[in-house]
């Protein structure tokens, strides 16, 4: 699976399939956080069977928890939430639910704060009554307080309240939240106001009704629409996922013609037949795996925000490209081995993610690189073929993040101290890699470098020493020089396993899938 992290706030997040999908791909490169749970026969069991406080649900397996799910009883129990759980612990995912409506006493029990610190991602979901509980503030405090300080991924998700009126404690949420006030001593309310702002703030998904089908990913409900077998009114359907354990494979353009306001597609595994065009006006997110080019251009691609296609035969001359939005803002193309050259970007102003994964026959960057300056995050891992960097790089003023692993690059360029807002760079498995330039000091941002099993870099340029926020250095494997090696940098640690497909599937089935990218429906 892929080893690259995210970049910056953008969410969206982690999985490994043997076959890569980019659904999962796009998370294990933005979120920076991996699960894995292999194991689909969950069962749930009280959390006060592993000492957690009050009455929540655990899926069963570990005193650690891929996802801390926190939630208004009154609201979504019975629908979002209950839906939502089940489904993470369906996909084999480890998942704790706090029963907060049904504990009793004042404080938020020692345990239930070590379950959200042990738990690799929080999701509040915050509707009108989130407010009116204070153990579910309580809970939020806690997550922000653990994003802050170790990094803690926090995911919201706005349950028919608007995001402004979380972050500004307004309209009948903070009605609620005010009413919870004064019950309570200045010193909570304040940590509380000051948490729900944090999270408002990350720009999380936004959950619409899902009454009449307008959101479909059990596969059974979507062949139904499909073959016009269920009663929905087929205007309202807004996402389709389409996996491969769905009995149908084949699909036909005039399908798709009945879904006038789809703006999310997902397929795995599926071919589309037909002579349709333009299909999908208001499509916003295409995935699909084993993407030929010719079922690409079958869809209306003026209006996508995120593009991802993983082994396709789409290359740098595809017609297609022409037709993209210019509003694009994440290319992510995983095992597209009819790829020799990264595609021209003069067009792509708005592009923020873009990433080639496996693209063994990736062997040049494009220099129209250089225009695309709103690239936040670049990972060209896994491209066996590619050799150097053009120069043209040194333009990407807002990069933050980088991955070069697996390539064949042999050095990294001088102009890379250009970069000022580079936080990390990963180049682990760059066996060819034999030099650093000594203006990589210039990197004042610099929090991650991975230069673990780089066999041919012997020496580290002491000028790394003054890298003061550089946080994880990684060198596992290699006769790096300790003389040359800055000494007070902890080692990276091991990285963790990637999260599977399954769960990407789940989560990318709750509309807003990448922070940072705008409301995608």
């Amino acid at each position: 699976g892929p080893s690259c992290w995210a970049s910056c706030s953008f969410t969206v997040t982690e999985r490994s399939v043997q076959k890569i999908n980019g659904a999962r791909m796009i998370r294990d490169q933005v979120l920076e956080h991996d699960f894995v749970q292999s194991n689909k026969k969950s069962t749930r069991r009280k959390a006060d069977d592993t000492g957690a406080s009050g009455s929540s649900d655990v899926s069963a397996g570990s005193d650690n928890y891929d996802v801390f799910l926190s939630f208004s009883g009154k609201d979504t129990r019975k629908t979002f939430a209950d839906h939502l759980y089940n489904s993470l612990v369906d996909a084999g995912i480890c998942v704790f639910r706090d029963n907060n409506e049904l504990r009793e006493g004042e404080k938020i029990g020692n345990n239930l704060l070590q379950a959200i610190k042990n738990s690799k991602i929080s999701i509040p979901i915050l509707s009108h009554n989130y407010a009116s509980s204070k153990w579910c503030l309580q809970e939020l405090a806690e997550m922000t307080e653990c994003m802050k300080s170790v990094g803690h991924v926090v995911l919201p998700i706005f349950y028919r309240v608007e995001p402004a009126h979380v972050r500004y404690q307004i309209g009948s949420f903070g009605k609620t939240f005010s009413h919870l006030s004064d019950k309570f001593l200045e010193e909570d309310v304040s940590k509380w106001k000051q948490a729900l702002q944090e999270v408002a703030s990350l720009k999380g998904w936004e959950s619409e009704r899902t009454a009449n089908g307008s959101r479909l990913w059990v596969h059974e409900e979507v062949l139904e629409v499909l073959q016009n077998i269920k009663g929905i009114q087929k205007d309202r359907v807004q996402a389709l996922w389409l996996d491969e354990g769905d009995s149908q494979s084949e699909f036909t353009t005039e399908q798709f013609e009945t879904l006038p306001n789809l703006r999310l597609l997902a397929v795995t595994d599926g071919n589309l037949t037909g002579d349709s065009r333009n299909l999908l006006p208001k499509l916003r997110f295409l995935i699909w795996d084993g993407c030929s080019t010719s079922v690409a251009t079958s869809f209306h691609l003026e209006n996508l925000v995120i593009l991802m296609l993983s082994d396709s035969d789409i290359s740098e001359l595809w017609e297609g490209w022409s037709q993209v939005s210019k509003q694009l803002k994440v290319l992510f193309l995983a095992n597209c081995n009819c790829l020799k050259v990264t595609p021209d970007l003069s067009a792509f102003r708005n592009l923020e993610i873009l990433i080639f994964y496996e693209c063994v026959h990736l062997e040049q960057i494009h220099r129209s690189i250089g225009e695309a300056k709103g690239l936040t995050m670049l990972s060209l891992e896994g491209c066996e073929k590619l050799e150097e960097l053009p120069q043209e790089m040194g333009n990407l003023e807002k990069l933050k993040a980088l991955c070069i692993s697996n390539t064949a690059i042999e050095e990294i360029p001088a102009w890379i101290g250009s970069l000022k807002k580079l936080e990390k760079i990963d180049a682990s498995g760059c066996q060819l890699l034999a030099g650093i330039p000594d203006s990589i000091s210039h990197l004042v941002n610099l929090s991650s470098l991975d230069l673990s099993d780089c066999i041919d870099l012997c020496i580290i340029p002491e000028s790394i020493g003054s890298l003061v926020k550089l946080e994880r250095l990684s060198r596992e494997n290699q006769s790096v020089h300790e003389k040359n090696a800055p000494k007070s940098r902890a080692l990276w640690p091991q990285r963790p396993e990637r999260v599977t497909l399954r769960f990407e599937r789940v989560l990318f089935s709750f509309s807003y899938v990448i922070q940072g990218t705008g409301k995608l429906m």
